[in-house]
């Protein structure tokens, strides 16, 4: 029974985990197909950072559908994934312009950040397998 109760919160998780997945793609659609296009105060943030938000929350979710679907558990511990995030954010602005023709940017780390603080909240607000 315990068994059959512990598949039943990991299909939960994996769909919670799948719709953050999909929506973030909607909305990185979104931003390159009209908001960056859009003149407005914030093109700035849309052409700069929005993307860079959602991309930790892209990460995350289908890293942990993932690791659902094979390992049977799911990565929880909040410092780890901190540093996964920020180190997958110094790969990609400090060593991939070294091989990509891209610009490193500082404030991206911090985006990156927010994004994981977004995904973190979200799954903490959304945790309804402890209830």
């Amino acid at each position: 029974m315990l068994e059959r109760s512990l598949v039943k919160q990991h299909f939960i998780q994996i769909k919670y985990d799948l719709v953050i997945f999909v929506m973030c793609f909607i909305l990185y659609g979104w931003n390159e197909l009209y908001l960056k296009e859009q003149s407005s105060i914030m093109n700035w943030f849309f052409t700069g950072y929005y993307n860079d938000i959602l991309a930790p929350i892209i990460l995350l979710s289908y890293s942990n559908i993932l690791i659902l679907i094979f390992m049977k558990k799911k990565i929880t511990n909040f410092i780890g994934l901190s540093l996964f995030v920020m180190i997958v954010g110094l790969y990609w602005e400090y060593i991939t312009p070294l091989y990509k023709n891209s610009t490193s940017d500082i404030y991206d780390l911090l985006a990156y950040y927010i994004g994981f603080l977004i995904y973190w909240l979200s799954t903490k607000a959304g945790d309804i397998t402890k209830a």
